[in-house]
């Protein structure tokens, strides 16, 4: 894709903390969509196929990078949403549909289906034209696009943070400083419950055979009620970071990482460099 990087730049915050950019790399095509999507699409072509079909909420940021994906490469795109439109389509499901997305909706509970083997089976065969990717375009092309932020950042680092959904990016970056036992690497789940991500994360890593000496785990405490719930107290947030530091956030996914990182590191004042991973997602926000 035809996206210059080089805008993702570092940007100091206060004191120990930095924020990686990602999200000025391209307003929909952002964050760690751009770096998810970019061996996908490789792998897509190489297998001759046409059209990208992939899963997601709502308010999936990776719904909306998707279909723009598939729009600048004249790509058919296929949405499989988790839910129903009955109260009306999100903003952006409806950018997404505007850019050319075919829009499938599934039941909540048919829709925890969606890496079983046989349901991927027959749905392509019902799109063979279709290269699928997986929810939040996690799998091993995900992880090789995000392990090459290591080459854009600077070596002295203590802490890495992320936003995590379905933990492709976590896994990107644990691939990335796998042999680096000195650095710390946090995701912060936006998603409400037991930890599922652990098990999912271990697994991507086990199939690459990549054993990390870094140190990694996933941070659950600051969800905020569930994905893409926002209280007051995380709206007020978002708008003093804003004034603050002149960034923008979401709340559905940094808002969140960002929250729960400085109170991380309010507990962990020994850090002395972390650096937060900004994964876009702005358009969800209306910023």
């Amino acid at each position: 894709m035809d996206i210059d990087i080089g805008r993702s730049a570092l940007q100091h915050i206060y004191g120990n903390l930095w924020i990686k950019r990602d999200d000025l790399i391209d307003p929909i095509i952002g964050g760690n969509k751009f770096r998810k999507l970019k061996y996908n699409i490789q792998a897509a072509k190489a297998a001759g196929k046409d059209t990208l079909l992939t899963f997601g909420g709502a308010y999936s940021n990776h719904i909306l990078a998707t279909a723009r994906t598939g729009q600048i490469h004249n790509m058919g795109t296929i949405g499989v949403i988790r839910g129903h439109a009955e109260k009306g389509l999100s903003p952006n499901l409806i950018k997404a549909q505007d850019m050319g997305m075919t829009l499938q909706f599934l039941s909540r509970e048919d829709y925890k289906d969606r890496n079983d083997a046989a349901y991927l089976a027959a749905l392509q065969a019902l799109h063979p034209s279709a290269y699928i990717i997986p929810e939040g375009g996690t799998n091993a092309h995900a992880m090789k696009g995000i392990a090459e932020i290591r080459a854009e950042l600077p070596d002295d680092i203590d802490v890495i943070a992320t936003a995590c959904g379905s933990g492709g990016t976590l896994a990107g970056l644990i691939a990335a400083y796998a042999d680096k036992p000195d650095i710390t690497l946090l995701g912060f789940s936006v998603l409400k419950g037991e930890d599922q991500l652990t098990p999912s994360i271990k697994t991507l890593l086990e199939a690459q055979g990549i054993m990390p000496r870094c140190k990694w785990r996933i941070v659950t405490a600051h969800h905020f009620g569930g994905y893409a719930k926002a209280p007051p107290e995380l709206k007020t947030y978002i708008k003093g970071f804003k004034a603050r530091h002149d960034i923008p956030l979401d709340y559905v996914y940094t808002g969140k990482m960002m929250f729960g990182l400085e109170a991380w590191l309010k507990e962990h004042q020994n850090t002395e460099k972390a650096i937060a991973l900004h994964t876009g997602g702005l358009f969800t926000a209306g910023l």
